[in-house]
């Protein structure tokens, strides 16, 4: 696995945080840092630069280079904290708190501190491997025959699955990646989009929200290429309540649902009550 010099940047921002989020860093927890950098070859020089680069980079810039990562980087990073936080011997509230709000904002795959720290170490008690399939293959942890913990799964319409699974389906964080440029990141189960997700469109534009069974199910964000936002409810798939459209020119759009047939339409410009247009 490879990072760029950015992304190791990110992760040792993170990771100086969570060591002085108990207000003391340690030497022991520098040392993980130490290891692991050169275990991704950054170079004396290098690692210079990362330090450097460390003091100019803000919390939020870390984590949304790190939330940008496939899932095997972001086990990696996950099981790197831990390891720091851990380093001490002496883990506090705080920092687990810490490690814990970074796992969620990163979308980390859910892992507890025991289990980052096995694969920190390369202790994982289930097996890597590949298995065939009519429609593709897969590659990854199995457990009793069954996918279980992180893997890919690749199939012949060029379409894959990066991410955790349980009894041999799509369960935890993961990312679909479809071959039309479409992709989507969030919470799976029993194979299915559900829960917190990201739909990313090929054509620039976004939906986030909540998900069930592969359909938008709840509150969700559409954001369009231009910028233009719409914030609203659905049910199973179709809009269903209420509806804010903002775009970047001041002009407000409410629209009323009802099972994905629109019943109410205004317009308001210059965000100024009163002033419908139609």
């Amino acid at each position: 696995m490879e990072l760029s010099l950015r992304q190791i940047t990110a992760m040792v921002k993170l990771a100086l945080d969570i060591a002085d989020a108990d207000g003391q860093s340690t030497d022991s927890e520098y040392e993980v840092m130490s290891v692991e950098l050169k275990s991704f070859g950054v170079t004396g020089e290098e690692c210079q630069s990362v330090l450097d680069e460390v003091n100019k980079m803000g919390f939020i810039n870390a984590v949304t280079l790190i939330s940008e990562m496939d899932s095997e980087q972001k086990t990696e990073v996950c099981a790197f904290l831990a390891a720091v936080m851990c380093a001490d011997g002496e883990v506090s509230d705080a920092e687990v708190n810490l490690w814990r709000n970074i796992s969620k904002w990163c979308s980390f795959p859910e892992m507890s501190i025991d289990e980052a720290l096995k694969h920190f170490r390369g202790e994982s008690s289930t097996s890597c491997q590949r298995v065939d399939l009519s429609n593709g293959y897969y590659e990854g942890e199995l457990k009793d025959g069954l996918f279980d913990g992180q893997g890919k799964l690749f199939f012949n319409d060029g379409s894959r699955y990066e991410g955790s699974f349980s009894n041999g389906k799509r369960n935890g964080h993961g990312v679909y990646y479809w071959p039309n440029g479409d992709r989507y990141s969030g919470n799976f189960e029993n194979s299915k989009m559900a829960g917190h997700g990201v739909y990313y469109y090929a054509c620039g534009d976004s939906f986030e929200g909540q998900w069930c069974n592969d359909r938008r199910n709840g509150f969700g964000i559409y954001t369009y290429k231009d910028g233009s936002r719409e914030f609203g409810e659905y049910k199973d798939g179709v809009r269903d309540g209420c509806t804010v459209y903002f775009s970047p020119d001041n002009v407000v759009r409410v629209q009323q649902y009802v099972n994905g047939t629109l019943s109410v339409d205004r317009i308001y410009r210059g965000f100024k009550t009163g002033s419908v247009i139609q």
